[in-house]
């Protein structure tokens, strides 16, 4: 469920940073073999009993794995380029 902070978060504008929070969603992802969350494989989920419940899904209908999984709550905002401290002879981004 969604407690009153973070709805509070979602439905303000949020300006740490200068960036502004335009939805926070929760995502179950796949962790890599090095900790860390490596892809968002069900979602979004408006609250983390929504990433939980799809775990128990996903462990009641496929066999065991040994695949190891994490909630992940994503902020998604806008965004700009910005220059600031930008090593420009690093070459182009090819993408």
């Amino acid at each position: 469920m969604t407690g009153a902070g973070e709805k509070d978060v979602q439905e303000k504008e949020k300006t740490d940073h200068c960036f502004v929070i335009q939805r926070v969603d929760w995502w179950l992802a796949q962790v890599s073999r090095y900790g860390y969350a490596c892809s968002l494989c069900d979602g979004p989920h408006s609250d983390r009993e929504g990433v939980e419940q799809a775990l128990y899904l996903i462990r009641s209908l496929e066999p065991e794995r040994g695949r190891k999984f994490c909630c992940v709550r994503v902020e998604q905002s806008d965004i700009q380029p910005v220059a600031h401290d930008v090593e420009h002879e690093s070459g182009p981004i090819v993408g």
